[in-house]
């Protein structure tokens, strides 16, 4: 009986921290489909009355937009082609040497 006042317990918690943490990611989806008075009104308005779909073609044409995704590729492509190789040395090194400290080390891993 204790085990499954737990799993409720449990389940609540995991709930409302999962509520708390996607509530705000929601609520800027909806309001990026609001137009600016909506957005802007007292009090705030969770779900848009009508779908303004111009605050995403203002976006893409108030800022360089697809220049900065490209960059964050071409970021995120080095950094894990840089990550791969490293690992795949430190990978070498712990199967064919043998050195002080590295059980310690993998178990760091």
């Amino acid at each position: 009986m204790k085990k499954n006042i737990n799993k409720i317990i449990l389940y609540i918690v995991n709930t409302v921290f999962g509520i708390i943490t996607i509530a705000p990611i929601l609520y800027a989806l909806a309001v990026s489909f609001m137009p600016p008075e909506q957005i802007f009104s007292y009090p705030p308005k969770l779900i848009p009355k009508e779908l303004y779909l111009n605050n995403y073609t203002d976006a893409l044409n108030a800022a360089p937009i697809m220049k900065f995704i490209v960059n964050s590729f071409v970021v995120s492509l080095g950094v894990t082609i840089g990550e791969i190789f490293t690992s795949c040395l430190a990978a070498f090194s712990f199967s064919f040497f043998d050195f002080k400290g590295k059980k310690v080390l993998r178990y760091c891993l």
